[in-house]
């Protein structure tokens, strides 16, 4: 009986105890960034500004050259792209079959398939945005 006593308030006495203490206030904040890392800040010598996202290190990223950037609060545009790396686009766009219909001025002009239907393609050969008809 001593022994069922005992053996009931040890199990009941930590219990009892941890119902009166106060409860431990977390704060958590979690940052998830995926793809190229933007700073606020120019963090080396070769980092470029990229408007609304921030600086970025321009030798390890090229893709995010195109457009236009800041260098020292001037403003400069990115040299074009070429044919080649146009057709890349559109096939990062879920095109296939790409075949190339004009190459020269601001815009390209692609031919591609996607879900089954051919469709007329452009790019920007300035900023590469990528668009379809």
């Amino acid at each position: 009986m001593l022994r069922t006593s005992l053996l009931s308030c040890a199990v009941a006495l930590p219990l009892c105890l941890t119902g009166f203490a106060p409860a431990a206030s977390a704060h958590t904040n979690v940052d998830i960034h995926l793809g190229v890392p933007f700073y606020p800040y120019q963090a080396g010598p070769h980092y470029r500004y990229y408007r609304g996202y921030g600086w970025y290190d321009a030798d390890r990223y090229p893709r995010f050259r195109r457009g236009y950037y800041y260098d020292h609060d001037v403003v400069t545009y990115a040299g074009r792209l070429s044919c080649g790396a146009a057709r890349r686009l559109v096939r990062e766009h879920g095109f296939y079959h790409v075949e190339t219909r004009d190459c020269f001025g601001k815009n390209y002009a692609f031919d591609g398939v996607r879900n089954g239907h051919w469709a007329a393609i452009f790019v920007n050969s300035y900023t590469g945005e990528v668009w379809r008809e």
